[in-house]
């Protein structure tokens, strides 16, 4: 894995991949060389590795694999690679996620980086979860109405991230530190005008 020779590389990672399939806990200890293998300029590598790490994830490195994923995602033009890491990141959030607010976060970060590639159903989790609320309730839900409200004044955004951010304003407006109501609901207005053009 630590070779400058890309075909040694993918060699690595794939003897490391039937490890991991019977001994997850061997596969661990090379986990920032797996990780390392993300930034190769060998696409094959690239999506080989993206495989292994998704299999190495677990609820005890979720956090840190799933920020270096980010990281790879805010940084890639390949249209496949892009699809693979948002439907990774998704699942994984979804399945090993550490507390309720770090989904919400990781969710809405994967959708302000490539939003027309999420699935309509993880926009609707987003959704069902910030309603239901949970152990944080407010807390949740004022960190997600300050995300969103931090939006308004972007350019542009994704789709699935407008109808969340309208929904989720729309019910917990009065929660916003970012602005004060007046100026929330004049933001939205110019947003709502915007986009109707």
């Amino acid at each position: 894995l630590g070779s400058e020779n890309h075909n040694l590389k993918y060699l690595g990672i794939t003897g490391l991949a039937q490890v991991v399939e019977g001994h997850p806990r061997y596969a661990a200890e090379h986990q920032l060389a797996v990780i390392d293998c993300l930034a190769s300029v060998d696409d094959t590598l690239k999506r080989k590795t993206l495989d292994l790490l998704y299999r190495m994830m677990n609820p005890v490195n979720v956090e840190f694999i799933a920020s270096k994923l980010l990281e790879s995602l805010e940084g890639s033009n390949d249209e496949f690679l892009r699809t693979a890491l948002v439907s990774r990141l998704c699942t994984a959030a979804e399945r090993f996620a550490p507390s309720n607010a770090w989904y919400v976060a990781t969710v809405t970060r994967v959708m302000e980086l490539a939003g027309d590639l999420v699935q309509p159903e993880v926009s609707q989790q987003l959704v069902a979860l910030i309603a239901e609320g949970g152990d944080e309730d407010d807390e949740l839900r004022a960190t997600a109405v300050d995300r969103l409200a931090a939006m308004l004044g972007w350019e542009a955004i994704p789709d699935g991230l407008l109808h969340i951010l309208a929904w989720v304003l729309g019910e917990y407006a009065p929660l916003c530190t970012v602005y004060s109501l007046p100026e929330l609901a004049a933001k939205v207005a110019d947003l709502a005008a915007d986009d109707a053009r």
